[in-house]
């Protein structure tokens, strides 16, 4: 399968995944509710609580697969979130009270999943990772 395909798939699937998202963020959000696909991430959900802007930021990533388009299952790893997830959540959500979610198509390993579950523990978590 060539890349042109698999790019296709991956658009195909972030146009897909965020149908739900945004017929709940219409619903339960009224008339302040805003979404920006492709905004600082694949898409951006905004809303007003009285006079406070709201933004709840989604990455998707599709299940990976090889050249002829089947399955690879492969686990994200702590290093790739980091590498590859975890530079624009924090560019997202210094200094404000906005919300990320990471939508992955594939399984996450035991390391990130028990980091991630650690909410507001995460730091003190993460030193003993």
């Amino acid at each position: 399968m060539s890349n042109g395909i698999n790019a296709i798939k991956g658009f195909d699937y972030q146009a897909t995944v965020p149908l739900d998202l945004l017929f709940k963020h219409f619903d339960s959000k009224g008339p302040s509710a805003r979404a920006r696909p492709e905004g600082h991430e694949d898409i951006d959900l905004i809303w007003q609580e009285g006079s406070i802007e709201r933004r709840h930021y989604f990455q998707i990533k599709k299940p990976r697969e090889d050249n002829q388009g089947n399955l690879k299952p492969r686990h994200w790893t702590l290093v790739e979130a980091v590498d590859e997830l975890l530079p624009n959540t924090i560019r997202n959500l210094r200094g404000n009270a906005f919300e990320q979610t990471w939508i992955l198509g594939d399984i996450v390993a035991d390391d990130l999943q028990a980091l991630l579950g650690a909410g507001a523990d995460a730091p003190a978590r993460a030193a003993d990772i």
